[in-house]
């Protein structure tokens, strides 16, 4: 789905990270001070984010979606 070939390593990992995500049962997660209802909706909206902007948007939806990959991998 990477139309971006000009996106750091970082980014594209990201993607591929989301995209193994979705096609997963999507859940509810609850971080610190965020309840995130459908994670599918969130990680989709981010990796669209990711794809179709540039600058601080681009760089929120990121760390947005590495806290919830931190959060998934200490807690599940």
């Amino acid at each position: 789905m990477d139309t971006n070939k000009n996106l750091p390593d970082n980014y594209k990992q990201c993607i591929a990270w989301i995209e193994s995500q979705l096609t997963l049962e999507t859940r509810s997660i609850l971080l610190p001070g965020v309840r995130i209802n459908d994670l599918n909706g969130s990680l989709r909206t981010n990796l669209l984010r990711i794809l179709n902007n540039t600058g601080s948007e681009r760089r929120a939806a990121f760390l947005r979606t590495k806290k919830i990959k931190d959060y998934l991998n200490k807690n599940l």
